[in-house]
């Protein structure tokens, strides 16, 4: 028996855009629903069940901000993916669709490639999310009364412990996520080089939204909050925690403290790997770099080697021409006082030649040296 085709709610004031996502989305084998406006959306929220709701924000009476509260509120409907389709993307705009619920924007005008990935990829991750909040619901409840402020702390000597032997940012980033699951709270990990940005999480998928929010709110603070989540920023990671208890002020003082114990270590061993990739890189420099200079001083030596059998060749012939070419001895004499002024500026040359060998060499030893 065939499986039956997810359901899209589609809900724009803008007839263009809601034929187009219509079309868009019918071509990707989705069923489709169409709404003209929020309380449209609402009336067959009620009579429907649907696997996602793509939203335009800027609507007559219900906007996409209401609709998403609205759609929140509901416990029939308060687990539906929710996709904004908006040109309104600052870091104000999307903090207050993501505070508000929703799961990810894409931004106009539309990519079609675009829609269909992120929205592919929302469906999947959301009932990924969806299992693991019930599954870590009754642990985190139980971790909660059972912990102490020294257990806490003894979380997180062990995760310092653990992390002595990562030897990567992926290794790292699971010892990260196996401290954050005693403490009963749920992640994200995002850690900046000059490589680039990496993103991790205890599923291994990252919402697109919410990496861009860390992205773009890292200069924010050391601590920023915002709804029940708290994002911790270092120089060169930042750390999201969503599920952080805002309506227990104790417990969340609490988990503050801790997390900034936790961080400091992170920090640690983020820096000591940056270093010792730094310090691999300099050994890979310095070793073409002593290979270069070893090239250099074989070249030299060869062309000298050339140049002295070049001239000494070139006099022996002159010798033996002088016999047949029948040259007066002026003439003779003006020749071979040309091939000693020829023969003295290569002395010279050579001379130099010489310094600057043994300064190359030098350097050769330096960098030998500096590599062992």
């Amino acid at each position: 028996m065939a499986e039956p085709k997810p359901k899209i709610l589609i809900v724009d004031d803008e007839a263009e855009i809601l034929e187009l996502l219509s079309i868009l989305m019918t071509s990707e084998d989705y069923e489709v629903e169409k709404a003209n406006n929020g309380h449209e959306a609402l009336k067959l929220l009620k009579e429907n069940q649907f696997d996602a709701i793509v939203s335009d924000v800027q609507m007559p009476e219900l906007n996409g901000y209401q609709l998403v509260v609205k759609v929140r509120e509901n416990s029939a409907t308060k687990d539906i993916p929710f996709v904004f389709v908006s040109a309104l993307t600052s870091l104000e705009e999307m903090l207050q669709g993501y505070e508000l619920g929703a799961d990810e924007y894409i931004k106009k005008p539309i990519d079609p490639n675009e829609v269909v990935i992120k929205l592919n990829h929302i469906i999947k991750s959301k009932l990924r999310h969806i299992n693991l909040n019930q599954q870590l619901g009754d642990t985190q409840k139980a971790a909660m009364q059972a912990m102490s402020y020294s257990s806490y702390l003894g979380q997180v000597l062990q995760f310092i412990q653990n992390s002595l032997t990562c030897d990567s940012f992926d290794s790292l980033a699971k010892e990260v996520f196996n401290a954050l699951e005693m403490l009963g709270l749920i992640g994200t990990l995002q850690i900046h080089t000059h490589d680039g940005i990496s993103s991790y999480s205890a599923d291994g998928q990252v919402n697109p939204l919410e990496a861009n929010i860390i992205e773009m709110a890292r200069k924010k603070g050391r601590f920023f909050d915002f709804e029940n989540r708290t994002l911790v920023n270092h120089d060169e990671f930042s750390l999201l925690l969503k599920n952080m208890p805002i309506d227990q002020a104790e417990q969340y003082g609490l988990f503050k403290d801790i997390l900034g114990n936790l961080c400091t270590a992170i920090e640690a061993r983020v820096k000591f790997l940056l270093s010792q990739k730094i310090s691999n890189q300099r050994n890979e420099i310095m070793l073409s770099v002593t290979e270069i200079v070893t090239d250099v001083d074989q070249m030299f030596s060869a062309i000298q080697h050339d140049s002295i059998e070049a001239i000494q060749t070139m006099m022996s012939d002159i010798e033996d021409a002088f016999l047949s070419l029948g040259l007066s001895e002026s003439q003779e004499d003006r020749i071979r006082s040309i091939v000693k002024n020829c023969m003295t500026k290569t002395d010279t040359a050579f001379g130099k030649g010489h310094s600057l060998t043994s300064k190359l060499k030098s350097v050769h030893e330096s960098l030998s040296k500096d590599i062992k």
